[in-house]
């Protein structure tokens, strides 16, 4: 292995572990929302009435 592929892996592999680590983020950003929306309508607010 060269220097050269040696930079493209490590790049490839930095890409798809930041994509990773932003898929999961998003997922768990949208799992509590959902969750924080959900616990809204249990509870219904007074000023709602």
């Amino acid at each position: 292995m060269n220097a050269t592929q040696i930079v493209v892996l490590l790049f490839f592999v930095t890409m798809v572990a930041a994509i990773a680590l932003v898929r999961g983020a998003d997922l768990r950003a949208k799992r509590h929302f959902e969750e924080i929306e959900q616990r809204k309508k249990r509870i219904r607010w007074p000023a709602a009435h």
